[in-house]
């Protein structure tokens, strides 16, 4: 079972040894992400999208215009913990 977690622009989640960062909301189905290695990830709602090793993530219906809220899916024994907020 996926974990789901609201975010905003700017909020960082803790995966295990790594992190995300959400960074912008393109669209309704889509945004981008960055991870800890410098790498940007484009997210929709249409697919989940592998960002490590056995860590998948995927957009599912946004609460409201401001925020997305995105699907974690990895092994069970990995923590994931959000991160605090790093907005400008």
């Amino acid at each position: 079972m996926a974990l789901a977690l609201t975010m905003a622009v700017g909020d960082t989640v803790l995966i295990g040894s790594n992190w995300v960062r959400l960074l912008e909301i393109l669209s309704r189905n889509s945004v981008r992400i960055v991870s800890d290695t410098g790498e940007s990830f484009e997210v929709n709602s249409e697919r989940e999208i592998e960002v490590f090793e056995d860590v998948w993530i995927g957009l599912s219906d946004r609460p409201n215009k401001g925020n997305a809220r995105l699907t974690f899916d990895a092994p069970k024994e990995m923590l994931i913990l959000r991160a605090g907020v790093t907005r400008t």
